[in-house]
């Protein structure tokens, strides 16, 4: 028995037909003619991604994926920055607490504790 072969947009097509169906996955599946076991093998692989992000993911290219990634650039630097700020004042807060404790100890000669 030769096996059909689908391409990827053809799957995540049938993904959506089921999620948007009435019908219960079984339905579906003999509707389009594959196993239960492929349905859910697919749906484990693409998920529900959407049809054109799918071929962009494939193909790696796509005027959206370019602007996607123009727009996205500067928000993840402004996060490095601010993680790296944040970090910055934790740390120099935990040093400014270590020195009052060491100057407090040297000053009054106890034991911290």
């Amino acid at each position: 028995m030769k096996t059909k072969r689908y391409a990827i947009e053809q799957k995540i097509r049938i993904l959506r037909d089921a999620e948007r169906a009435d019908k219960t996955i079984v339905d579906v599946c003999r509707e389009k003619g594959i196993t239960e076991q492929t349905f859910y093998r697919w749906k484990k692989e693409f998920g529900m991604v959407l049809l054109d992000q799918a071929t962009q993911v494939i193909l790696g290219h796509g005027g959206q994926t370019h602007r996607f990634k123009a727009k996205i650039k500067p928000l993840v630097i402004m996060m490095i920055l601010v993680i790296a700020a944040l970090a910055t004042r934790m740390i120099a807060g935990i040093l400014t607490w270590a020195i009052k404790i060491l100057l407090g100890v040297l000053q009054t000669g106890d034991d911290p504790q």
